[in-house]
């Protein structure tokens, strides 16, 4: 595995865990000052301590301690009216873990 020029791949392979295809963010959402909803902070906090089997297992082998390739990811991360699983900022990456939480929603 390899990052060519800062960017990820079209598929990576880290841990034995397939993240495919990364979903990039444009930068305007990514700016220096991300705008989110306040009233989604307290949720947000509580999914990081009841997170899914998978964000726990990604997170701890994965993404935690910038072991990806030296790189800073945060869990649960508030974007407007969103609720991202990981996001690293620096590649305008965000990772979304599928999961019961997000059966039936449109």
């Amino acid at each position: 595995m390899s990052l060519a020029g800062n960017q990820l791949s079209d598929c990576q392979y880290f841990s034995g865990i397939l993240i495919n295809p990364p979903l990039r963010l444009s930068s305007f959402i990514l700016s220096k000052t991300v705008t989110f909803n306040k009233k989604l902070k307290t949720l947000a906090r509580s999914l990081r301590k009841n997170g899914t089997m998978g964000e726990a297992i990604l997170w701890r082998d994965v993404l935690s301690r910038k072991r990806f390739y030296g790189y800073q990811f945060n869990r649960q991360f508030l974007i407007q009216n969103f609720i991202v699983d990981f996001i690293c900022r620096k590649l305008k990456l965000v990772i979304e873990v599928d999961g019961s939480s997000h059966q039936d929603k449109s």
